[in-house]
């Protein structure tokens, strides 16, 4: 049995500055993300209270209008994003182009979901086709007089 060579096991002066420079930036950078994570756990309550205060206008905005206008808004927002990954742009581009097309879809969904199926789409006799949120109820469904 041949013992190894013991000089091919020994690092190289290069693998060693490159292991202390290693070692120097992991030093510097501990500091630095301690003070960001105590930074970002102190926004984190205000932004999730901004999040959940944009979700809820959002819904009432959407919920708002009527079915025909979220279905035309949806196709066009599914074309944008369809238009942007056929051009070639970034995934993550063509997703936020289809996202209002995901929630728009949703909406209309939630809606013919409820009352037995379509209780956005049976308007009461002599209504036109826009709804405004006046005249919704706290369901987001037609008032009906």
């Amino acid at each position: 049995m041949t013992t190894p060579d013991r000089t091919k096991l020994r690092p190289t002066v290069a693998a060693i500055r490159k292991r202390a420079t290693l070692a120097r930036q992991l030093r510097e950078f501990v500091p630095v993300a301690r003070t960001r994570t105590r930074a970002l756990l102190r926004r984190w309550p205000a932004a999730l209270v901004a999040a959940r205060t944009g979700a809820g206008r959002t819904t009432a905005v959407v919920q708002s209008m009527s079915t025909p206008t979220l279905r035309s808004l949806a196709a066009g927002s599914a074309g944008l994003g369809a238009g942007l990954l056929l051009g070639g742009a970034p995934r993550i581009v063509a997703a936020a182009g289809v996202t209002p097309a995901i929630v728009m879809g949703a909406a209309v969904l939630a809606r013919s979901s409820t009352a037995n199926g379509n209780a956005a789409d049976s308007l009461p006799a002599g209504a036109d086709e826009t709804l405004d949120a006046s005249r919704l109820d706290d369901d987001g469904n037609p008032r009906v007089s």
